[in-house]
């Protein structure tokens, strides 16, 4: 099923971001160039989970030190890029897609905040998990891997 990934109220493609693009962006990888200009830019409006932004938080902590990862986080969440679904309006189609597809728990919240908000979800790498899902049915939200450009 095609999503339009436009709001037609202004104009603005919609993104759901995982875990994985969250660090990217925070530490700067190229991979993630094209989503911090729309994010500065305000080309998009970007949603995310809490539990994106915990796993954020611990692999800055494990490559940087707990400052860094405090300011990382402390950043994101002042400059209201990024928009914060709270889990709990999320835990039942999370729940569905965990049910239905043998994906770690933080991706199902990603594509939950995707299909809640009828937005493509974005991770920041394809893994084997993904490609085998991928293949066994379609999913029912637009996917992008930021490795894939």
């Amino acid at each position: 099923m095609k999503i339009n990934l436009l709001d037609d109220s202004n104009n603005v493609e919609k993104i759901a971001l995982d875990g994985g693009v969250l660090i990217a962006l925070a530490i700067g990888e190229k991979s993630s160039e094209e989503i911090k200009q729309k994010l500065l830019e305000g080309n998009v409006d970007a949603f995310s989970s809490m539990i994106a932004l915990t796993e954020m938080l611990y692999i800055i902590y494990r490559k940087f030190g707990w400052p860094a990862a405090l300011e990382k986080k402390q950043y994101l969440l002042e400059s209201k890029m990024v928009n914060f679904i709270e889990s709990s309006e999320l835990v039942e189609e999370a729940a569905r897609f965990k049910c239905n597809r043998s994906l770690a728990l933080s991706d199902c919240y990603t594509l939950a905040i995707a299909k809640k908000n009828s937005c493509k979800a974005v991770f920041a790498r394809r893994e084997s998990e993904f490609d085998k899902e991928i293949n066994r049915t379609e999913f029912d939200v637009e996917i992008e891997f930021l490795s894939d450009k």
